[in-house]
Protein backbone atom coordinates (compact mmCIF):
# COMPACT_ATOMS: atom_id res chain seq x y z
CA UNK A 1 0.00 0.00 0.00
CA UNK A 2 2.49 2.70 1.36
CA UNK A 3 6.01 2.65 -0.19
CA UNK A 4 8.32 1.81 2.03
CA UNK A 5 10.14 5.40 3.41
CA UNK A 6 13.40 6.03 3.13
CA UNK A 7 16.39 5.73 5.17
CA UNK A 8 16.90 8.10 8.10
CA UNK A 9 19.89 10.13 7.53
CA UNK A 10 23.21 8.95 9.77
CA UNK A 11 23.02 11.97 11.79
CA UNK A 12 19.67 11.69 12.95
CA UNK A 13 20.17 8.29 13.56
CA UNK A 14 23.33 8.79 15.87
CA UNK A 15 21.01 11.13 18.00
CA UNK A 16 17.98 8.64 18.40
CA UNK A 17 20.29 6.19 19.46
CA UNK A 18 22.00 8.29 22.11
CA UNK A 19 18.68 8.98 23.25
CA UNK A 20 18.32 5.60 23.69
CA UNK A 21 14.58 5.36 22.47
CA UNK A 22 14.21 2.74 20.21
CA UNK A 23 10.33 3.21 19.95
CA UNK A 24 10.85 6.54 18.27
CA UNK A 25 13.74 5.24 16.51
CA UNK A 26 11.62 2.44 14.87
CA UNK A 27 8.63 4.79 13.80
CA UNK A 28 11.05 7.96 12.40
CA UNK A 29 11.08 7.25 9.40
CA UNK A 30 7.17 6.79 8.53
CA UNK A 31 6.99 10.20 10.91
CA UNK A 32 9.41 11.07 8.39
CA UNK A 33 7.88 10.71 5.04
CA UNK A 34 4.57 11.85 6.43
CA UNK A 35 5.56 14.76 7.79
CA UNK A 36 7.41 15.75 4.49
CA UNK A 37 4.61 14.36 2.31
CA UNK A 38 1.82 16.71 4.56
CA UNK A 39 4.19 20.08 3.55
Amino acid sequence: MNPTPPPLPEDLLAVLKRMRLPYLRAAAPEVLATAKAQR
